[in-house]
């Protein structure tokens, strides 16, 4: 129960990356229902693209529940917390391969006018599987986000426990191209030591 209010808690703060409330500050209360907090919200990007980390890792177990498990439920609890606004969005995966030592990537949604039943649909059918490539994922964002105009919220859900070995340059990279119009976010999944330092080196470079 508590590994669940962390995840509804995390969500909604996620979707505060996108929206800033305009009025004065409310409560945030989870609840199975995950409904947006009401009230005036400020615009704050035009553009967000989820990374999910569905490689072989994300297959082993925390706390009793699949780390692939938690990254869906996590991103399906951030999908029905943010209100209603118009933004483009877009969902990547990293591994969900059939085969063990695959090195794959794939845009499953988007980039595309953002519905919630459309990134719903995206989540859909997900195992965990593969290599961990997050360096191949981060490089194929620009190719992904490159007809948008204005701001853009980029949000690795991972266990950081990757094989390329190159995401820090990767996200480097990609923050120089995009500049101050890119946030970089992450969220761990899992407990791993250097997993946690991995992420938080990478939202580090967005300097959010």
């Amino acid at each position: 129960m508590k590994l669940k209010y962390i995840n509804s808690v995390v969500a909604i703060i996620i979707s505060t990356f996108l929206v800033s409330c305009a009025s004065t500050q409310q409560a945030i209360v989870p609840s199975d229902s995950y409904k947006p907090v009401e009230g005036s919200y400020i615009q704050k990007v035009d553009n967000f693209l989820v990374i999910l980390d569905s490689s072989g890792t994300m297959d082993h177990g925390f706390k009793g529940t699949k780390k692939i498990d938690i990254a869906e439920r996590f991103v399906a609890r951030m999908n029905q917390t943010i209100p209603d606004i118009k933004v483009k969005g877009a969902l990547r995966t990293i591994g969900n391969s059939g085969w063990p030592f695959s090195n794959r990537t794939d845009l499953l949604y988007g980039l595309t006018d953002y519905t919630k039943a459309g990134l719903s649909g995206a989540l859909e059918n997900l195992w965990a599987s593969g290599l961990s490539p997050i360096a191949l994922a981060i490089n194929k964002t620009p190719e992904d986000l490159k007809p948008v105009d204005g701001n853009i919220a980029m949000i690795l859900v991972s266990d950081g426990m990757e094989t390329d070995s190159q995401s820090l340059e990767a996200a480097n990279n990609l923050k120089k191209q995009f500049g101050d119009r890119i946030c970089i976010y992450t969220v761990l999944i899992g407990d791993s030591p250097l997993g946690e330092k991995l992420l938080e080196q990478i939202a580090g470079i967005g300097r959010c």
